[in-house]
């Protein structure tokens, strides 16, 4: 019983891979236009866009394209790590000779796994660029001070307060310039990290098509050709 319920979960996680490689086009495509929402051609539009973004606070359309960016590289691994197993499931048993079709295999599935782990070292490092970007707006808080004083008795007892403000240094600007710049890396790097999901499916999409017979069926026919 447990040999005939794991044949039916490889045959199942089979189905799903063929399943997935089928919907790498729409996967493609979808990337695509997540790439369309990176608006500004350059780096010269970004820096005009992004210098109107008022000191101290977020940057609205970077916050949106982080999102976009990271359900894309979810998306991306999850999709990788379907076809990762399906490659894995393929693989026969050991066996002398006739095994050209198994190094193929082995070389399919090592891109696959070189541009997947690619993909998700991107999704642990997103979130650096909020920590970064608030430890230099902080340089934009006005410094303010409270004192209270609390009077005792006399014809107007009670709690006084005196709230004094100080202004930013005179450097304020060279921060505020900071802040824009980087914005605008971070701006490319999140399209750049876009790009890079998109040309991963791209690949892999490819490599699988080209050695789809030796993927399926590793030991069919024997002899020797290029992977590519």
């Amino acid at each position: 019983n447990n040999t005939r319920q794991n044949m039916a979960d490889v045959s199942r996680y089979i189905t799903q891979g063929l399943e997935v490689q089928k919907s790498l086009p729409a996967c493609i495509e979808q990337l695509n236009q997540g790439l369309a929402l990176f608006r500004h051609e350059g780096v010269n539009d970004a820096r005009a866009a992004f210098a109107s973004v008022p000191p101290g606070e977020s940057n609205a359309e970077l916050n949106s394209l982080e999102a976009a960016v990271a359900h894309a590289l979810d998306a991306s691994c999850r999709t990788l790590g379907n076809l990762e197993l399906f490659v894995r499931l393929q693989v026969p048993k050991c066996e002398d000779g006739n095994n050209f079709g198994v190094e193929v295999q082995e070389a399919v599935l090592k891109q696959i796994v070189e541009q997947r782990k690619a993909l998700a070292t991107h999704i642990t490092t997103l979130h650096e660029f909020h920590e970064k970007r608030a430890d230099k707006g902080q340089k934009f808080l006005k410094e303010v001070s409270t004192t209270k004083t609390d009077t005792q008795g006399g014809e107007k007892p009670g709690v006084s307060t005196v709230v004094s403000e100080k202004e930013t240094s005179s450097v304020v600007a060279d921060y505020r310039d900071f802040i824009v710049s980087f914005d605008v890396v971070t701006y490319s790097r999140f399209r750049q990290i876009m790009t890079d999901a998109r040309d991963a499916m791209i690949v892999v999409a490819d490599v699988l098509h080209k050695n789809k017979d030796k993927v399926g069926n590793p030991r069919a026919g024997g002899g020797g050709h290029s992977m590519y």
